[in-house]
C-alpha cells in the first residue's frame, strides 16, 4: 500500500505575515501553481490559500486595493483538511470528498507525527493513486 507521503504534489508554504501583493505576484508569474499552505514560525499549518479562490477574491471591486498590503492570513481558508503521514489513503479520499462542494478539490495539507507541515496533496493525484 502506498504511503500518503508518496502522493505529495507540493511543498510550498509561506508564513502568515506574507503580504497579499507578494503572493499575487508569485501566483501570476507561475512560481506557485495551485495552492500554498500558510504556516506559523514553528512550521505548524494555519491555513490554505487556493489560487483560484484567491484570485477570484482579489478580482472583486476594490478588493486588490483593500487587501494588497495585508497579510495572507486575512484571505486564507483557516479550516483546511489536514492529514498525517500515518493516515490511510482511502480514508483521506473519503474525508476529502465529503467536504462542502466548493472545497472538495482543495489541496490537502500533510503533517508529520509532530503536526509539522510536510506538503500538499492534490485530490486529483490522490484519487489517481
Amino acid at each position: 500500500m502506498e504511503k500518503i507521503t508518496q502522493t505529495i504534489t507540493s511543498k510550498h508554504s509561506i508564513p502568515s505575515d506574507y503580504k497579499v501583493k507578494d503572493l499575487y505576484t508569485n501566483f501570476m508569474n507561475g512560481k506557485i501553481k495551485d495552492s500554498i499552505a500558510v504556516i506559523d514560525k514553528d512550521n505548524n499549518p494555519l491555513g490554505l490559500i487556493v489560487k483560484q479562490k484567491f484570485l477570484m477574491k482579489l478580482s472583486e471591486r476594490y478588493a486588490y486595493d483593500l487587501y494588497y498590503k495585508k497579510d495572507v492570513s486575512s484571505l486564507m481558508a483557516d479550516n483546511p483538511l489536514i492529514v498525517t503521514t500515518e493516515d490511510d489513503i482511502n480514508s483521506v479520499i473519503d474525508r476529502a470528498l465529503t467536504r462542502p462542494s466548493d472545497n472538495v478539490y482543495d489541496e490537502i495539507i500533510v503533517v508529520d507525527e509532530n503536526k509539522k507541515f510536510i506538503g500538499l496533496i492534490s485530490v486529483k493525484e490522490l484519487i489517481i493513486q
